[in-house]
């Protein structure tokens, strides 16, 4: 939890019909620490980056080696999150997970990959104090300087894109339509009525920025990923788009 790759961890969705008695258990080889997490808020049953105050509804609490459960007495009506995680990075294992109710779910189904059958474009940047776009966030007057994508939709496309830093560092990332003139609008800023889609409700988050799934009219947009602070270093974008859609860096 609290890492920008939260999302990649095995999910399930969770739908209740009736209230119930719910448990569920992990297990793994001895060696990989795990915990489990049951969510509910605006994305539950999908898949989540990660937990914000009051989302969660149960947990295994603690990381433990090899085995952990969670459970909750009364689980009212609705859709949620199932996660199963473990506590360090890019560990790998085997795993069986278990879940218990006292009365039917009206489902539990695994949740697929993040872009799972969109079109992917992946591109690595740089915010570069010699490009003039290590600038930061629109408190610093120079927003517009930011790297920009260009996004160019002949239909009706189903957008998601996905922000990394290489150090973990306060980022977001926003798309915007374009001028009539075809550029962004140059008072643009994550936080004004001019973005059509912004990460975390427009505030910078050291987790990662990711924007989806965002519906565009067919048209030109432009995406701006940016640091809180003027930051010099690396990210990577990924783009995400059905139909796939026509995608250039511009800045």
């Amino acid at each position: 939890m609290g890492r920008a790759s939260y999302f990649k961890n095995p999910m399930w969705s969770v739908a209740v019909n009736n209230r119930c008695r719910f448990h569920v258990e992990l297990m793994a080889p001895k060696e990989v620490t795990i915990g489990l997490q049951l969510v509910q808020g605006p994305k539950g049953g999908q898949r989540v980056d990660s937990i914000a105050q009051g989302e969660e509804v149960c947990s295994s609490y603690d990381y433990r080696p090899g085995f952990c459960y969670a459970e909750i007495d009364a689980l009212a009506p609705g859709l949620y999150t199932l996660v199963a995680s473990t506590f360090k990075e890019g560990q790998h294992a085997s795993f069986i997970i278990k879940v218990f109710s006292s009365s039917p779910l009206q489902h539990l189904r695994a949740i697929p990959p993040e872009g799972d059958g969109m079109k992917t474009v992946s591109m690595a940047g740089q915010w570069s104090d010699a490009a003039g776009t290590a600038v930061g966030c629109n408190n610093h007057g120079h927003y517009i300087e930011n790297p920009c994508y260009q996004i160019l939709c002949n239909s009706r496309t189903k957008l998601i894109v996905r922000l990394g830093s290489d150090r973990g560092i306060a980022t977001n990332v926003t798309c915007f339509r374009a001028t009539d003139a075809g550029r962004l609008p140059p008072s643009a800023s994550p936080l004004s009525p001019l973005a059509v889609a912004t990460s975390n409700k427009g505030i910078y988050t050291d987790a990662g920025g990711a924007l989806g799934a965002v519906s565009l009219d067919p048209g030109l947009y432009y995406v701006v990923p940016s640091s809180f602070y003027p930051y010099n270093g690396a990210y990577n974008i990924t783009f995400h788009t059905d139909p796939a859609a026509s995608i250039s860096r511009t800045r």
